[in-house]
């Protein structure tokens, strides 16, 4: 049985995001009491996919959360795959720390109850005048989906063969040719060290560790 390896790179993503705590034990104050939300503007994510390799089908959305579908309230983490049987119900990702007053930062996507969502879609702006961030629903929207590719193909490009479509629409860079958006996004190997993905001048979705399978993802969290 053929074994793959599977990578997932989430790009642009910001944690600052604001909830702070009452009370943490340790040896930094937090000085705010008060629990405060940052929400976005943008409507909840909807993208998501199944990946099945390895007799595994675990469900990926675009949201910060994973193996499950959030509209029925079903998990899908099955193992092994046509079992019906599922491991796991669901999971997300969690990121917090400590910003320049003391106060906890924490960005955690739970069950999106009553409307409740952590990450959306796409990369920050950044204004560069006043330094005010911000996402629109046009780059959520654009950004609400998956970008899916293999190693095989990648090699056989690199060796001299056919862009692909996944080659061409690799999300190499955001927007920043008038400063808003971050440059590097997804990872690429960059022919002419210029910073800009460009498969015509032999740029291609670079791989930090080994895998035969590439997903990548840009979500955001917005600031409070």
């Amino acid at each position: 049985m053929t074994k793959y390896t599977l990578i997932i790179f989430t790009s642009a993503l910001l944690v600052t995001t604001g909830v702070n705590a009452d009370k943490i034990k340790g040896t930094r104050p937090v000085p705010f009491p008060s629990h405060k939300v940052a929400t976005g503007t943008c409507p909840p994510t909807t993208a998501q996919f199944d990946l099945d390799i390895n007799n595994v089908r675990a469900r990926i959305l675009n949201g910060g959360d994973m193996w499950w579908d959030n509209i029925s309230q079903t998990n899908y983490y099955e193992v092994p795959i046509g079992s019906n049987k599922n491991s796991l119900y669901t999971g997300a990702i969690w990121i917090g720390g400590y910003d320049g007053t003391g106060a906890l930062k924490v960005a955690g996507q739970t069950y999106r109850q009553t409307g409740s969502n952590d990450f959306w879609a796409g990369p920050i702006s950044k204004d560069p005048g006043t330094g005010v961030t911000s996402v629109s629903n046009e780059t959520c929207s654009k950004y609400d989906r998956f970008w899916i590719i293999t190693k095989a193909e990648v090699e056989a490009f690199a060796n001299g063969g056919e862009a692909t479509a996944a080659i061409k629409d690799w999300p190499g860079n955001g927007n920043f040719i008038n400063g808003t958006e971050r440059q590097d996004l997804a990872p690429f190997f960059d022919a002419d060290a210029d910073g800009v993905y460009d498969y015509t001048k032999g740029d291609y979705p670079g791989y930090l560790i080994t895998g035969d399978y590439t997903v990548d993802a840009n979500v955001n969290k917005p600031v409070c």
